[in-house]
């Protein structure tokens, strides 16, 4: 299959403009009573470890531009709620990728997309993820935070893509995506539009791993009010004769 090259340049975008502020495009802001409730229902969870931390792409932009360095310094991890404030309907793979890989503001989190197929995803700038907020797609760096340096990328794409290549999304991932990761190579950009190139990663630099991105964590939703009583009922006879024996 011919790719051409605006396809090609939509799919290295998160890591040749890494820290690039995003630009805007029309959508359905949504607000509703429920959301903040919903906020730390999926969230990414990365831990720092001697200022080192793997991090995905859509969020390294937020850390070193708009975090000091005293700040960075202190953190041990970072928890990343991840929601959507923002939808938008959109007709093609191309269109998904522009819009959501370039377009989607951090008060927003992700943008929720909603295809012709009526397939739903949330995404940002090198993260696209199903309508459970499943990892499809995830690019990360690894990043030195004190230094507010990046190298290594790597690229996560979930299996099931190969089992589903009937949704256009899947299709372009493995027809698309998979061949410009590991054949092109990308020059790296600063943070405003008109910079001059940085560092030129050469074809090949690109990290491919077909596994499910692992550090997204889902809040188990509680049980009903009789499974809670059933539990807790467990509990006390599991420890009957310690509690009795501290009466």
């Amino acid at each position: 299959m011919a790719i051409s090259e605006n396809d090609k340049k939509r799919i290295l975008y998160p890591f040749e403009r890494t820290i690039y502020s995003p630009g805007y495009t029309s959508g359905n802001h949504n607000y509703d009573s429920d959301l903040e409730n919903r906020m730390f229902g999926t969230s990414i969870n990365l831990n720092i470890v001697e200022d080192k931390v793997e991090c995905p792409t859509f969020i390294i932009e937020r850390l070193y531009v708009n975090l000091p360095p005293s700040t960075l310094e202190s953190l041990n991890n970072i928890c990343v709620p991840l929601y959507s404030k923002f939808s938008k309907n959109i007709k093609t793979v191309s269109s998904v990728i522009n819009a959501g890989f370039d377009k989607v503001q951090w008060c927003n989190r992700l943008m929720k997309v909603i295809m012709p197929n009526e397939e739903i995803y949330y995404i940002n700038k090198g993260i696209i993820l199903d309508k459970d907020m499943n990892p499809i797609i995830v690019y990360t760096w690894d990043c030195n935070i004190v230094n507010k340096n990046y190298d290594n990328p790597k690229v996560y794409i979930n299996p099931i893509v190969f089992t589903r290549i009937d949704l256009p999304l899947y299709k372009d991932i493995v027809n698309k995506f998979i061949p410009v990761l590991m054949t092109e190579r990308f020059t790296v950009y600063c943070n405003h539009r008109y910079s001059h190139g940085g560092p030129t990663y050469p074809a090949g630099s690109i990290k491919v791993i077909f596994e499910e991105y692992p550090l997204i964590r889902h809040s188990v939703v509680p049980n009903t009010i009789g499974d809670h009583n059933t539990e807790i009922i467990q509990l006390l006879e599991n420890n009957r004769e310690q509690l009795l024996a501290n009466v």
